[in-house]
């Protein structure tokens, strides 16, 4: 019987494959994920253009791993995750 379900569990893994399209479009979809990420892309351009501004890296990390954790409650892979930049 354990065989059968390991068989089974093998067999149904390619239906359960997500393609990097379909990655990129849950996370898309979700709105407040894509406000933190504006709000990271407008903080970068700060750090970047405004030298006079001292970065709160502590924060700034903080912030990154609250980001990263939210699009991880999909169950997305940190490469998936990582491919909708690349894209």
């Amino acid at each position: 019987m354990l065989a059968g379900i390991l068989a089974l569990g093998v067999l149904a893994a390619p239906a359960f494959a997500t393609t990097q399209q379909e990655i990129n479009a849950t996370l898309r979809n979700d709105a407040e994920l894509w406000d933190k990420l504006f709000v990271l892309a407008l903080a970068d351009q700060i750090r970047l253009n405004c030298p006079t501004i001292e970065p709160r890296t502590l924060r700034a990390t903080r912030y990154v791993y609250d980001v990263y954790s939210h699009a991880r409650s999909y169950g997305f892979s940190r490469a998936e995750i990582s491919g909708v930049s690349n894209q």
